[in-house]
């Protein structure tokens, strides 16, 4: 910088100064108006976006609720159907049909995989049209879960229901039934495994306990344990487990508590040829209506014993 150029700058500094804090001022001003414009614009987009998700869910919920209303049978007729002919019990909730549908999804006990999804869709099918099978679904609720789920897997869902013409209530195990039936439910459960003998599969030092109030009429009870997670990885040992129980100690059912391993392992079980109800949180749901215990998903997945 030559002598002169400095000499004006010292000289004209304050008012070079004030000259660049007038544009900076009024290039921030600007850049304001453009971020409030853009905030108008995306408060605008997100209220359309929820017309639109509220549409859609309004929606979803009419054809749901439709379609249950048309073809599922209540409670105690899906129990009936069970023990009058001896059927199976197979159960898609909304983590079965989630891991089907969405490879994204996981459980906090079970990873997906596109395998698992494979598999799911295939047991699906088998329940669906499979004559020794009650296949068993939730029933339609407002709840804000259930909402979300149904909006989330409705219309991928759809077109796999659309040859079902009738099903079981999938919360036959779960509090509501109990808390809506009481005792009636505890008896109408007792009757499907009543002198019977029995093989329990279910998760080591997992929820599931064997509740005398539901299962002490049972000929008698084995347990078959596999991991309280990623269950799904043992299932082939599990049937070769079922199998070795058929032949050394006469199962005559088998009651099945391993979310979706227990589904996958249901339809195998009826495949080859023997009788399996997947009972899911039954015996937690007996304690919340009972004993005042907290709900399934509240309590820890594995005993404290083993962690």
């Amino acid at each position: 910088m030559d002598k002169e150029t400095q000499e004006f700058l010292e000289e004209n500094f304050d008012i070079l100064g004030m000259a660049l804090g007038t544009q900076l001022s009024n290039e921030f001003s600007e850049m304001k108006t453009e971020i409030g414009a853009l905030r108008t614009q995306v408060k605008q987009l997100s209220n359309e976006l929820e017309l639109v998700r509220a549409f859609t869910r309004e929606s979803v919920d009419k054809q749901v609720s439709e379609y249950f209303a048309a073809r599922q049978l209540s409670f105690l007729a899906t129990l009936e159907r069970v023990i009058v002919e001896d059927l199976s019990l197979i159960r898609f909730g909304d983590g079965e049909f989630r891991l089907m549908l969405e490879p994204d999804f996981r459980l906090g006990f079970q990873s997906n995989s596109w395998e698992l999804a494979g598999q799911l869709s295939e047991a699906f099918e088998f329940a669906c049209s499979d004559p020794r099978v009650m296949m068993a679904l939730p029933h339609f609720s407002t709840h804000a879960h259930w909402r979300n789920v149904w909006e989330r897997i409705w219309y991928n869902l759809k077109p796999r229901l659309l040859e079902l013409d009738e099903f079981g209530d999938a919360h036959v195990s779960r509090p509501t039934f109990f808390q809506e039936f009481g005792e009636e439910a505890v008896k109408t459960w007792r009757r499907v495994w009543e002198s019977k003998r029995v093989s329990v599969v279910t998760g080591k030092g997992s929820r599931f306990k064997l509740q005398d109030a539901l299962f002490d009429n049972c000929s008698s009870v084995d347990m078959i344990y596999s991991t309280p997670t990623e269950a799904v990885d043992d299932v082939d040992r599990l049937i070769a487990e079922c199998v070795k129980n058929v032949e050394e100690r006469d199962t005559e059912l088998f009651l099945l508590s391993l979310g979706p391993a227990g589904t996958l392992l249901s339809a195998e079980l009826v495949k080859a040829g023997y009788r399996a109800l997947d009972i899911g949180h039954i015996s937690n749901s007996y304690s919340v209506s009972f004993e005042g215990g907290e709900w399934p998903e509240r309590t820890p997945l594995v005993s404290a014993e083993l962690t």
